[in-house]
């Protein structure tokens, strides 16, 4: 049975500051303030008590041993950043995570899929978003533009899906030109692929480079790498 998603109406408001504040939890207990350097500011209005729930970074943020904790535990609202964070990216995983559900999160975008890995890694959510996380992973096989495929390939290391890693690898190899690797290099999400990933690149690039020369050269490769 297909997941149902219950659509909610728009929480943001226009604090004095113009910075967008987002209220997941009408008697929330902490403020969350994301930071771009080239996107607006955002605050959430959040549940401390369910962060800790879902992720063991937040578990340990309000914990007895740091001051955001022992903020909350006496009354107090804190407002806690959280710098060169997409906005974009921390709605969904936040709104998720309150249950704050929306049609508009059930597909997503290369960039903003990436995005959201790359901070749900971060923050310590990939347990809690792991149903969403299938979900989104679903349809990578179909992906062929070359910068997408990058992103994926992001997107499926910081989520810890092995398989789908595989996945984009295989799919991408008739789609990637030989300079593909180059061209990732330049953007800025596709540029923080880790060792292991540079490892399948690398891999992708090979067999890119063996049908580019063709049949009798790939023959020539196999027979030489197995005699």
């Amino acid at each position: 049975m297909d997941g149902q998603f219950v659509e909610i109406p728009s929480l943001r408001k226009e604090t004095d500051d113009l910075t967008t504040m987002l209220q997941l939890y009408p008697n929330g207990d902490a403020i969350l303030v994301v930071h771009h350097r080239t996107k607006p500011s955002m605050k959430c209005l959040v549940s401390s008590t369910i962060l800790r729930v879902a992720s063991p970074y937040f578990e340990s943020l309000f914990g007895s041993n740091f001051k955001e904790g022992a903020a909350v535990r006496q009354g107090e609202c804190p407002e806690i950043t959280l710098q060169e964070d997409d906005p974009e990216a921390m709605e969904i995983i936040l709104s998720i995570l309150h249950f704050k559900y929306s049609e508009k999160f059930s597909s997503l975008k290369p960039a903003l899929l990436a995005a959201v890995a790359r901070q749900s890694d971060k923050y310590s959510c990939n347990v809690a978003l792991r149903p969403w996380i299938s979900t989104w992973l679903s349809g990578i096989e179909y992906v062929s533009d070359p910068k997408d495929i990058g992103l994926l390939l992001t997107a499926a290391y910081f989520f810890r899906s092995t398989e789908s890693i595989s996945t984009v690898s295989k799919g991408a190899v008739p789609h990637l030109n030989l300079d593909f690797d180059s061209e990732w290099s330049k953007h800025e999400m596709t540029a923080i692929l880790p060792f292991e990933i540079k490892v399948e690149r690398t891999h992708i690039r090979k067999l890119r480079e063996e049908l580019h020369h063709g049949p009798e050269a790939v023959f020539e490769m196999r027979a030489a790498t197995f005699p």
